[in-house]
């Protein structure tokens, strides 16, 4: 009768930092022994990382190759005795013999190791029930403070003192409205993303136009400065335009409720801002296939971000309805009053941020989510009655800056200060106020024919007069003023190179408004062209 074998007990050991040991106590029969074998050269479990969010585990491990101890990370998925041996790529001592022995000593070492939560996204969680900054907030306990470790991309942990930025923000940015409104959108950013699902908004969305001197980047930084680090330097939430669309995605993926800068258009060597502008005001990529040809994860994001340029990025995009209520541009604003306060403001910015914005967090946490809505649902109100000149963007657009008015009274009533939340409301009216009227786009679109003609004025035959050369219209004068008759050709060729690639759309808003001679279901009438032939105009 044959006997029976096993193995009653086995431990790992590890001998002078050089070698991994396997012991085993084996039977035989009714024969017990202590047996020993070599595994390999020295290795080692240093850590272990969970990502809070996704779950995923990642192993730290220490090795011995060519005489220096090495490092490596890898995911805990790996660790199998079919996918162990890819270990040996990078110097393991790892071979088809010892593989099944290397993944029990490390699950040994792991079952004696704590488990490191660590987090990689900033912002609120799918739930908005935690917000992920320096440290984990907690909705269930406002005050609770998380062991998970902060692991990203970005310097979000507060640095300098929380006392010198409250002074500068007494001394420099309450007393001037604008910079009080650029600081109060960055506090706007976890407000947006705890409210996206109830009011359907992801982003809201400013571009600062204007010159080198005007401080559009200067406010930038003190917008993002309560959150995090206000450079376009590594770890800054102030990025580039001139980096890749993509790498712009990657940045911001991911991340609910943190205000992010992207700096300077004016660098940026794409020439139709259209489809990446609705895409960052959509607040999700683009859908992607992989390799398989299956449907890709569609990353997101929310909050705020600004953006600044020499250049209209509305003027550099497709001229249509839908981005004029996605994109709040502002032009001749002067951000900062004098060169002195400029060079203040970033000197102090730089060494002193990162103070603040987990504290509003907070206090957000404090609110009820009926109480929120609520004093979101007062603040349209109130702003939609200031508001004399109304349009058709108005209703989508309000949406947006009751956000921020609304932000505005949970910073005085967070932070105290002595300023006025209604000098805030007054300038978000004032610049609203000064677009109101002229977003039509059919309206725009004539007023820049208009320029256009008037420019190429000597193409046009005047009370009959022959045009020599590049006939394109005639101007004639008519009992209510001016009429203009365009050969189609030329309308359409206009309107392209201005950014209209929708004719028809423009013709339909022209003809409602009076502004089109046409016969009736048609966008064109037959008239007298150059040559006294009846064409179609």
């Amino acid at each position: 009768m044959e006997e029976k074998t096993m193995i009653l007990e086995e431990r790992f050991e590890k001998v002078d930092g050089q070698e991994v040991w396997y012991h085993y106590l084996y039977k035989e029969g009714n024969t017990e022994e202590w047996r020993e074998k070599r595994v390999c050269d020295w290795i080692g479990l240093k850590g272990i990382r969970q990502d809070e969010k996704t779950n995923e585990v990642q192993l730290d491990i220490e090795y011995l190759y060519g005489g220096r101890l090495k490092t490596y990370t890898f995911s805990r998925a790996k660790l199998t005795v079919k996918d162990i041996i890819e270990l040996k790529s990078i110097g393991v001592d790892v071979t088809e013999k010892n593989r099944l022995l290397i993944v029990k000593y490390l699950e040994e070492e792991e079952r004696q190791l704590p488990v490191e939560n660590r987090y990689r996204t900033l912002g609120w969680d799918a739930t908005r029930t935690a917000y992920y900054a320096s440290e984990r907030l907690s909705l269930q306990d406002p005050d609770e403070v998380s062991i998970a470790v902060y692991d990203c991309d970005y310097d979000v942990a507060p640095k300098g003192s929380s006392q010198m930025w409250e002074q500068l923000i007494k001394k420099e940015v309450i007393p001037h409205t604008p910079l009080l409104f650029a600081l109060t959108l960055g506090f706007a950013a976890p407000l947006v993303s705890y409210l996206k699902e109830e009011l359907d908004l992801a982003v809201i969305f400013y571009h600062f136009v204007g010159g080198s001197t005007t401080g559009k980047t200067t406010a930038t930084q003190l917008m993002v400065s309560p959150f995090g680090k206000p450079v376009t330097q590594e770890g800054g939430l102030l990025l580039k335009w001139n980096g890749t669309q993509n790498g712009i995605i990657g940045s911001i993926a991911d991340h609910h409720g943190v205000p992010f800068g992207l700096d300077e258009s004016s660098l940026s060597s794409g020439q139709d801002y259209t489809k990446f502008i609705y895409m960052i005001a959509e607040g999700i990529e683009k859908a992607r296939m992989t390799q398989e040809l299956e449907n890709r994860e569609r990353r997101t994001w929310s909050g705020v971000i600004c953006s600044t340029g020499e250049h209209s990025l509305l003027r550099k995009s497709n001229q249509n309805d839908g981005l004029l209520s996605r994109v709040f541009e502002m032009e001749q604003v002067n951000w900062t009053t004098s060169a002195e306060q400029a060079s203040e403001l970033k000197r102090t910015l730089t060494n002193h941020y990162g103070h603040h914005g987990e504290q509003f967090v907070r206090y957000i946490m404090q609110q009820s989510e009926e109480s929120i809505i609520a004093a979101y649902d007062d603040q349209r109100k109130k702003l939609l009655e200031q508001m004399e000149e109304k349009d058709q963007y108005t209703e989508r657009i309000i949406d947006r800056l009751a956000v921020i008015t609304l932000t505005a009274n949970y910073m005085k009533q967070c932070f105290g200060g002595d300023f006025d939340v209604q000098q805030i409301t007054d300038f978000i009216v004032e610049q609203d106020q000064k677009e109101a009227g002229q977003r039509n786009v059919g309206q725009k679109a004539y007023n820049d024919i208009i320029q256009r003609v008037l420019q190429e004025h000597q193409h046009f035959s005047y009370n009959k007069q022959k045009v020599y050369k590049d006939f394109k219209g005639r101007i004639e004068e008519t009992e209510t003023g001016l009429e203009v008759v365009i050969l189609p050709t030329v309308l359409k060729s206009y309107l392209k190179e201005a950014g209209y690639e929708d004719a028809e759309i423009i013709l339909s808003q022209w003809r409602d408004k009076g502004y089109l001679s046409a016969d009736s279901n048609k966008f064109t009438r037959k008239r007298k062209a150059e040559d006294d032939k009846d064409s179609r105009i």
